[in-house]
């Protein structure tokens, strides 16, 4: 309802909504909130800086450094809600952190990790087992023993 605005506070952010269509990204286990706008109006706040987004455009708040705002793909933002992880350019860390949520998982590292990047779509109904076999298909290597997930290097 526009005439009556909300605020969604997330890490060091305040997003007031102004009647319109989002997505906020925000785990402790990440660096970066990103906030994304579909349809409507936004304004994002944090401590130095304020941006209105407007649709098709995200913003990025990290400790420390300046809230940044750019451009969307706004399929890819959303595949979550449509069933889908989707990668475009992704690296390993960032991967399995989603994976580790949505499979209720925790993931550690045996060894060096490589710098993979990964692109694609993989359905959020597939079976845990299924998406670490295309994984490795990819030159990763998991050992999974209870709720963890070892990548080995």
């Amino acid at each position: 309802d526009r005439r009556v605005p909300f605020r969604v506070l997330s890490g060091s952010q305040t997003v007031e909504v102004l009647g319109t269509r989002f997505n906020i990204n925000s785990y402790a286990d990440e660096e970066v909130i990103k906030t994304s706008l579909l349809e409507g109006s936004i304004q994002v706040s944090m401590q130095g800086g304020n941006a209105v987004l407007k649709p098709g455009q995200q913003a990025k708040v990290m400790k420390g450094a300046p809230l940044k705002v750019e451009p969307i793909d706004a399929s890819r933002v959303l595949a979550w809600k449509e069933g889908y992880f989707r990668f475009e350019g992704v690296g390993i860390k960032e991967l399995m952190r989603q994976l580790g949520r949505w499979y209720d998982m925790d993931v550690v590292y045996e060894g060096k990790v490589r710098d993979y990047e990964f692109v694609g779509e993989i359905s959020r109904a597939t079976r845990l087992s299924a998406v670490l076999r295309i994984l490795e298909a990819g030159g990763v290597r998991f050992k999974v023993e209870g709720k963890t997930i070892t990548v080995i290097e």
